[in-house]
């Protein structure tokens, strides 16, 4: 009896450990290096204030544009699927699909550059140089550290690509 009871005890300890482990990494994602305080805060480009303002508005604009084009495009990626499947669908059908999905990513991409421009455009010289250098890096996305430009300032652009 005191043998189950032992093991019943350590069972749950080491469950509530595994969970409490499990929960941290949710609550510490804004707080931990590279979180959304990246971008706005001191480490990347040392914003002022007034930059983190206006940046904060573009990026409410352009969330406001991208947001129907994103659901257009998982619309047309969803449509392509089941065009994949079905055997009635030609193979001219399925590029007139791909045609039309490409162009919707060019009008994104464009969107995205016209922005990155927009955000340049309010650096001082020095913040420019940090801000090139990580564009010309060659990581798809250009602001966040080693996991791109998805920050505060891009965090809802991940999805697009």
């Amino acid at each position: 009896m005191k043998r189950l009871t032992i093991l019943s005890l350590a069972a749950f300890v080491l469950l509530s450990v595994s969970a409490s482990f499990a929960q941290q990494g949710r609550g510490m994602k804004g707080t931990m290096p590279g979180g959304d305080r990246q971008y706005f805060g001191q480490s990347v480009l040392d914003l002022t204030g007034e930059q983190q303002t206006k940046i904060s508005k573009m990026r409410l604009e352009m969330q406001k544009q991208m947001t129907p084009l994103r659901s257009k495009m998982q619309t047309l990626r969803n449509e392509y699927k089941l065009m994949i499947i079905d055997e009635k669908i030609s193979e001219a059908d399925l590029k007139s699909k791909l045609d039309e999905i490409s162009e919707l990513r060019k009008d994104m991409a464009l969107k995205r550059a016209k922005n990155q421009r927009q955000v340049r455009s309010i650096l001082t010289d020095e913040q420019k140089v940090k801000f090139d250098q990580r564009i010309l890096s060659g990581r798809r996305h250009a602001m966040k550290g080693k996991r791109g430009f998805k920050g505060a300032y891009q965090k809802s652009f991940k999805r697009d690509m």
